[in-house]
């Protein structure tokens, strides 16, 4: 009788071990939501005398974690995001640019959770991107030059969800903080460059 108490007991935490990392696993998809779509997104490069832009249409991806929500309704989530876009110029080819930012979420109404059905939502964020840039198409001093650089920038968002029996849209808007400074050799010798970004965003959310 023993015996077979403590082979039940023995099959009980067998079931409970493969049963709670399934569970935690279950746990995390529940508070977890992707989203794809395009953005169109600008850099504008600046230096004394000097000022252009570059712009780019790119495909992007996320998703938001929620690590608190109250009853569906208003929620905080980590928003991952990544983009990558090309342009094309006739004289000097394509240019490529990629992005990753990285938001803290906030987010009422629609979208805030999986199961949330209102109609409309909005939320605002803060956080950090992170951009590779490739541009073929800067034109100072008569010439065409390229600009690669990597930048780092603070950043906010803020967006406005439309919600119905079939779709979940999203309008996200984007801008860094501060101007990112950093040489630009080939043209102004060791003269910085300032580089500010801005977007906007249609996201399908799913």
């Amino acid at each position: 009788m023993r015996l077979k108490f403590l082979n039940a007991l023995k099959a009980l935490f067998f079931c409970l071990g493969m049963v709670t990392p399934f569970s935690s696993v279950s746990a995390q998809w529940e508070n977890t939501q992707f989203h794809l779509g395009g953005s169109y997104d600008f850099l504008r490069i600046q230096a004394p005398g000097f000022q252009t832009f570059a712009n780019y249409f790119t495909v992007s991806g996320g998703a938001h974690y929620v690590f608190w929500q109250s009853n569906d309704q208003v929620s905080l989530s980590v928003n991952p995001n990544a983009s990558l876009g090309v342009s094309f110029n006739n004289f000097t080819g394509l240019s490529f640019f990629g992005q990753a930012p990285v938001f803290a979420m906030m987010r009422v109404g629609a979208a805030s959770t999986k199961y949330n059905q209102q109609r409309f939502g909005a939320g605002f964020g803060a956080g950090f991107v992170y951009a590779y840039v490739h541009e073929k198409g800067i034109i100072a001093n008569n010439r065409f030059y390229t600009l690669e650089s990597n930048i780092v920038n603070p950043a906010v968002a803020a967006q406005i969800t439309f919600q119905n029996d079939f779709r979940i849209l999203t309008v996200r808007a984007y801008t860094s903080l501060l101007s990112y400074s950093a040489p630009f050799i080939e043209i102004y010798g060791n003269d910085p460059f300032n580089y500010d970004m801005f977007g906007i965003s249609l996201l399908y959310n799913f």
